[in-house]
């Protein structure tokens, strides 16, 4: 019960919606990017690892309401590299707290250090 309180926020185990963070890995990392950015879940950050982010998606999420992210991509990645570089740009021009980690030697993969990565994603949103 201590850890389901914990990780809710909340003595009954309902889900405070204060602490809603969104993530995901490759398309579903774009997927998360659209939710958080919507608004309607209220999130308070997004976590992203290895996104795909084609042009059209950077500019569709740039435009919506985005909130604090933290971005980890492969330098070698042939479908996000880009477009992580491009939404960070956008991001820092309007204000909106972002992080970009460039894994060096990386393609399109899961990081190994993927727990030292969550780690700094969690302290950055949750700031």
């Amino acid at each position: 019960d201590d850890r389901r309180d914990q990780a809710t926020g909340r003595a009954d185990g309902r889900v405070d919606p204060r602490r809603i963070v969104l993530a995901g890995y490759s398309a579903g990392a774009l997927r998360a990017l659209q939710l958080a950015y919507g608004g309607a879940l209220g999130a308070l950050g997004a976590i992203v690892v290895a996104p795909w982010l084609p042009p059209e998606e950077v500019e569709a999420l740039a435009a919506a309401k985005p909130v604090p992210t933290f971005i980890a991509v492969g330098e070698r990645d042939d479908g996000g590299y880009e477009g992580s570089h491009a939404l960070v740009e956008r991001l820092r021009a309007t204000g909106v707290r972002v992080h970009l980690e460039v894994l060096p030697g990386h393609g399109h993969q899961y990081p190994g250090d993927m727990l030292r990565i969550l780690a700094d994603a969690i302290a950055l949103v949750s700031r």
